[in-house]
C-alpha cells in the first residue's frame, strides 16, 4: 500500500537530467549491486517479490519523456523487469582478482530504468543482480529497493507477508536540499572559493591503450572491462584496526588510496596538473528515511597534485580535512545547484560540460556501511548470514561511469568484507592494465592504513 503521489513529482530535477544528458553524451549512467549465494533461489517467489515492491519504487518503473513544460516521467504499467537465467556454473568468490560482466546498457527513454537478473546453477549457486539507471536513483535509493525486494523475498517463503506504506510524496522533495542542521548557507565568496578549487590548473587524464579510431567494432561502449577484487580476511581486519585506532572514515582511507594508485600507475604529470577524483556524497536526511528509491545525491571533487603530498600519512589527513568540510557544509549539493542556474542559460551548459573542467581522473563510490541484517530478510546462522536456507557469500557493486571518465572505481563494505570493483573502459585499459591498477590500489589501501 502507498500513499497518494504528488504530481509534481513527475518533472526531471537537475541531478536527473544530469544522468539523462551523460547517457546522451556517451557516459554509462548504469550501475549495479549483486550478491552471490551458496544456494538455490526460488525464481518465482523472487520475481513475485519484485512484482510486489517494484510499485513502492515509481521511478524505477518509469522511463524519460517529454512534456508540455520540460523532461517528465512516464510510468510503464508492466515493464519486463525480471530475468531468470540458469548456467552450468557459479565460481564461488574467493580474494583476489576476477572479472565481471558489466552492467547492460538501459535506454531511459524508451524502457524503465531498472532489470533484476537472477543466475542459478546446476552446482547449487545463485547470483542475483539489480540494474540501475541513474536517472532513477543513485546507490542509496538502490539499496533501499534491493532490501525491500530480499525482506519481501523471504516474507513470501515463510508466509508472513503484510502490508508496508511507502512515503511517496517524498519524492516531490528529491531535487531540494537543506543546509545541514547549525550551519550557515553557502554564500557567493565561499561558493565563489570552492569553484576555483575545482576548476583551477588541468585534470590529469589516464593515457589509452589504443586510439579510439583502432578500436574493433566488437568493443562497443557498452563492454566496458570490469574487474572485481576482494581482500583477504587480513587485510581487512587490518583496514578496520586502523579505522578504529585512527577515527577516519573508510571513505577517507579509499580516496588516499586512489590518489597513491593514479600517481603510480600513470605517467610522470607536469607540476600543475592535478589528480582529480569525484566522489559522490549522500545527501539525505532523518526525513529521507522512508523515500522511495530516487536521487539524493551531491559530489565532491577531491583534488591533488602529485606534490601536494609527502607521505600517505599527509595524503590522508589531507584529504579527510576536505571531506569533513564536504559534509559539514553541505557543498556535494553545490554542483547541482550550479547546474540549475547554468541551465536557464541556452548552449551555456552544454559548453561547460564539453570543456573537460569538471570531468575528473576517476570516481570513487565507497559503500561502507552496507550491513546484512534483519531489515534484509537474512538470519545469523551458525555464523552465516542466510537467505532462506541461502549462505550469502558476497555483496558487491558496480560504479556508474560519466562522460569522459575511462575509470570507475566501487568499494563495498558488507558484513565484515570489502570487495574492490575497477570499471574501465576499453579504449584505455586491457585486462593486465586494469589488474594492474587494481592491485596498485588494494596494496596501496594497506600503505595508507600502515
Amino acid at each position: 500500500m502507498s500513499e497518494p503521489i504528488d504530481p509534481h513529482w513527475l518533472k526531471l530535477v537537475a541531478v536527473e537530467r544530469f544522468f539523462d544528458r551523460s547517457e546522451a553524451n556517451g557516459g554509462l549512467p548504469v550501475f549495479s549491486a549483486e550478491a552471490d549465494f551458496d544456494g538455490i533461489l526460488d525464481a518465482d517467489v523472487l520475481k513475485r517479490a519484485v512484482e510486489s515492491v517494484l510499485p513502492l519504487h515509481p521511478l524505477l518503473r518509469s522511463c524519460v519523456q517529454h512534456g508540455h513544460n520540460g523532461l517528465v516521467w512516464q510510468a510503464i504499467q508492466t515493464p519486463p523487469i525480471f530475468q531468470h537465467a540458469v548456467v552450468d556454473t557459479l565460481e564461488t568468490p574467493s580474494p583476489g582478482c576476477s572479472f565481471l560482466e558489466p552492467p547492460a546498457a538501459i535506454s531511459i527513454r524508451s524502457q524503465a530504468g531498472l532489470a533484476v537478473r537472477l543466475f542459478t546453477s546446476a552446482n547449487g549457486r545463485s547470483r542475483v543482480r539489480f540494474e540501475y539507471h541513474h536517472a532513477c536513483t543513485d546507490g542509496q535509493g538502490g539499496a533501499r529497493f534491493y532490501r525491500d525486494v530480499t525482506m519481501t523475498y523471504a516474507a513470501l517463503k515463510s508466509g508472513e507477508t503484510k502490508e508496508r506504506i511507502v512515503d511517496q510524496n517524498a519524492l516531490s522533495r528529491r531535487g531540494h536540499f537543506e543546509t545541514p542542521s547549525g550551519e550557515p548557507p553557502i554564500g557567493i565568496r565561499e561558493g565563489l572559493r570552492n569553484l576555483w578549487v575545482t576548476i583551477k590548473g588541468r585534470n590529469h587524464r589516464i593515457e589509452p591503450v589504443r586510439p579510439q579510431a583502432d578500436l574493433d567494432p566488437s568493443d562497443s561502449v557498452h563492454k566496458d572491462l570490469v574487474a572485481q577484487f576482494i581482500l583477504d580476511s587480513e587485510q581487512v581486519k587490518s583496514i578496520d584496526r586502523f579505522l578504529v585506532r585512527s577515527k577516519h572514515v573508510m571513505n577517507d582511507v579509499m580516496t588516499a588510496a586512489t590518489f597513491l594508485m593514479l600517481k603510480r600507475c600513470s605517467q610522470p604529470c607536469p607540476s600543475g596538473v592535478y589528480f582529480n577524483i569525484l566522489n559522490p556524497v549522500d545527501l539525505r536526511t532523518w526525513a529521507d528515511r522512508r523515500s522511495p528509491a530516487s536521487n539524493r545525491v551531491g559530489f565532491a571533487y577531491v583534488r591533488r597534485r602529485a606534490s601536494d603530498w609527502a607521505t600517505p600519512v599527509d595524503l590522508l589527513e589531507s584529504v579527510a580535512e576536505q571531506l569533513r568540510y564536504v559534509r559539514k557544509r553541505g557543498a556535494a549539493a553545490e554542483l547541482m545547484r550550479g547546474v540549475e542556474l547554468v541551465e536557464k542559460i541556452p548552449f551555456a551548459l552544454n559548453q561547460i560540460e564539453r570543456s573537460g573542467r569538471f570531468t575528473p581522473t576517476a570516481t570513487l563510490t565507497c559503500l561502507s556501511n552496507f550491513q546484512l541484517g534483519r531489515r534484509h530478510g537474512v538470519k545469523l546462522e551458525a555464523g552465516r548470514w542466510m537467505l532462506d536456507g541461502a549462505k550469502v557469500d558476497r555483496v558487491a557493486g558496480i560504479a556508474p561511469r560519466p562522460p569522459g571518465v575511462p575509470l570507475a572505481i566501487t568499494v563495498t563494505g558488507a558484513n565484515g568484507n570489502i570487495t574492490i570493483t575497477m570499471r574501465g573502459a576499453s579504449s584505455h585499459f586491457d585486462e593486465d592494465r586494469l589488474r594492474r591498477f587494481g592491485e596498485s590500489f588494494c596494496q596501496n589501501c594497506e600503505v595508507v592504513c600502515q
